[in-house]
């Protein structure tokens, strides 16, 4: 397989995960705590979403790279490594919340309540994972604007989103859960605009 059909095929991995990224976020809307919710469908949904983004990011970091690794340099390759592990970390607790949360909430309530042992003092696991990815993919907008080879809009809102979706809400911290969504919003749009235009690089010869 060549390079340019390589990037080609993960663009649609970039794209579904970036999209499931957003559902998971309004659908989980900041809720993470109590049995009764580790239990619901809509806790289920959110997570089993979590869990694909994360799958499909994994490709699409890699064809990702794949296109940019030539004029990215160093700092693209260290954007790579950081939005590879955050995404595999991702994974990691997507298939704790998606997969074994329900049986954690069944079994042992006590666990997953506000102030319950993950929660009180938060499992630090939680809090790399997600700061991990969102940086990954924000490095991966930077490496997009200093190789100027996909739309810099596009850049710009892969940033924003993943600076956003790292805002604190309560009860960690002050700001409203809305922003978050927003943030969920811009980086789906800025990842769904770099997968088009990766989606429409030429694949008859090897870049």
């Amino acid at each position: 397989m060549s390079t340019a059909l390589l990037v080609r095929l993960s663009a649609p991995f970039l794209a579904f995960g970036a999209l499931s990224f957003a559902v998971f976020i309004f659908v989980a809307n900041g809720e993470f705590t109590g049995a009764e919710l580790g239990l619901s469908m809509r806790h289920h949904i959110a997570h089993t979403a979590h869990f694909i983004s994360a799958i499909c990011f994994l490709f699409g970091v890699v064809g990702f790279y794949a296109d940019q690794h030539a004029a990215s340099g160093v700092l693209g390759l260290v954007a790579f490594v950081v939005a590879l592990t955050g995404t595999a970390l991702f994974c990691a607790t997507g298939v704790i919340t998606a997969f074994v949360w329900r049986t954690i909430s069944a079994n042992a309530p006590q666990l997953v309540e506000a102030h319950g042992a993950f929660f009180e003092p938060p499992l630090p696991i939680i809090f790399v994972a997600s700061v991990t990815f969102s940086v990954g993919i924000a490095m991966l907008g930077v490496t997009a604007l200093r190789t100027k080879t996909l739309p810099r809009n596009a850049a710009y809102l892969l940033i924003a989103g993943a600076v956003l979706v790292l805002a604190p809400p309560p009860p960690w911290g002050p700001v409203p859960y809305a922003v978050i969504d927003a943030g969920a919003a811009l980086l789906a749009g800025g990842a769904v605009w770099i997968a088009i235009a990766l989606w429409g690089r030429p694949t008859a010869v090897a870049r």
